[in-house]
């Protein structure tokens, strides 16, 4: 099943919990949240080390598929990949893949 366009009012609240746990990590402040039609983008904004200018660094995407969430990270060829659901609990759940993201378990996300 592809992913289908977030309606409006999902996207609102998606975003705003998205800014609400990442506003509990300090390190992960810097942060620009995207509605992206068919994915909620998560960026980190980054400064360019020689000229400091600021340039967005892809995060993830959450993106819906009927009523379950799915994670999906950048690939160092630039193509975003699922990432791997939650091995308990409520495994395509917002919460439970925001927990992901903090975690980066796997080195995926946050350089």
């Amino acid at each position: 099943m592809s992913p289908g366009i977030i309606p409006e009012d999902v996207a609102g609240w998606v975003i705003q919990a998205i800014k609400e746990t990442l506003a509990a990590q300090p390190s992960h402040l810097s942060c620009r949240i995207t509605d992206e039609g068919t994915a909620i983008g998560i960026y980190d904004i980054q400064q360019r080390w020689q000229t400091k200018e600021p340039y967005l660094f892809p995060v993830c995407q959450l993106r819906l598929t009927g009523n379950k969430w799915h994670l999906y990270w950048m690939r160092k060829f630039d193509a975003w990949w699922p990432y791997e659901p939650p091995k308990k609990g409520r495994k395509y759940s917002l919460d439970a893949h925001l927990q992901q993201l903090i975690a980066d378990e796997y080195g995926c996300f946050w350089v």
